[in-house]
Formats: C-alpha cells, sequence, structure tokens
C-alpha cells in the first residue's frame, strides 16, 4: 500500500511509519535517495516496506543486545530525541511485559511493537489508516533471501553434489 501524497503525517507520506534515519542500508523497497523527497528519513515504494525495515531494525538491535523493552527502546528513541521513559512505559504498558523481561522474536512481537511504534511515531491516527494486513505481510517478508534459508540451499545441493560424487567412485 503506497501512502505517499495520501497522508500528512510525515511517516506515513515517507511509506516509514518508524521513522528510520537515512542511511546507506540497502532496504528492500527504499526509495533511491537521489528520488527522495524528505530531507531526514528514508522513503519506502509502499508501507510494508516501511514496516518491514522497522521489524528488521528491531530484530537486529535485540541480536546485538538491546534484548528488553528498556534497552530496545532507549537505542531506538534516545533520550537526546524523545521522552524514552514515558515511550518505554507506553510499549511495556501496551505489550503488556516490564521493561526488563527478555524480548522473544516472534510475530507477535514484531506487529506488536511495529503497531506500538508505528502509534509513537506516527500518532494514533496511523493505526486507523495502515491496515492489519500491511502489518502481517511486512511480517511475511521480514525474512526473505534469510541467512538460513540459503545455508539450508546450499546443504541440500552440496549434500547432493557429494551423495553423486560419492557414490559414482
Amino acid at each position: 500500500m503506497d501512502l505517499r501524497g495520501k497522508s500528512t503525517i510525515r511517516g506515513l507520506r515517507n511509506n516509514n511509519p518508524g521513522n528510520i534515519i537515512k542511511s546507506n542500508s540497502p532496504w528492500k523497497g527504499k526509495v533511491p535517495h537521489s528520488l527522495n523527497t524528505d530531507s531526514r528519513f528514508e522513503q519506502f515504494e509502499q508501507v510494508e516496506y516501511g514496516l518491514r525495515a522497522l521489524m528488521r531494525n528491531a530484530r537486529t538491535l535485540v541480536q546485538r543486545g538491546h534484548n528488553t523493552i528498556s534497552k530496545l527502546v532507549t537505542k531506538w528513541a534516545p533520550p537526546v530525541e524523545n521522552d524514552t521513559q514515558k515511550y518505554i512505559n507506553f510499549v511495556c504498558k501496551s505489550m503488556g511485559v516490564s521493561p526488563t523481561q527478555k524480548i522473544t522474536l516472534d510475530k507477535d512481537f514484531y506487529i506488536q511493537f511495529a503497531k506500538f511504534v508505528t502509534f509513537k511515531e506516527c500518532g494514533k491516527d496511523a493505526l486507523k489508516i495502515i491496515p492489519e494486513s500491511a502489518f502481517e505481510e511486512a511480517y511475511r517478508m521480514l525474512d526473505d533471501g534469510s541467512l538460513f534459508k540459503k545455508m539450508g540451499m546450499l546443504l541440500l545441493f552440496g549434500g547432493i553434489f557429494f551423495g553423486i560424487y560419492f557414490f559414482n567412485r
């Protein structure tokens, strides 16, 4: 779903509800910087790609040790730019978890976290504009081309070739 030109909410008109700052990251569905009309934030072709990037950022941060809501939100929304404690309290209350509870990287976490970040970054009306199906699709796309899938294929083909070589000797 392309929300560019359909909303006055910056994160939505950028299809970037997490307000991910411009970088050299080769996000899937990213609008090239030469065509990006926002001075600070990434733009995506569709909101699902922006939500996918939000989820991938969360996964990367959790895997790097920001594995509680307190640690994750502090990194995501640092105190120099945000009322981080208020953000942490909001996410914890909404998800029904403590700030120090270890994060489980599952579908429920990704979708809930993406919704709460969208709410905090873009306001409550954003969740009325972005359909549930966009969050589901972003989660579905999260592991497209994952290392595990690639490694599985390599192991499969490697095993086949080894078997052919070994048994034809």
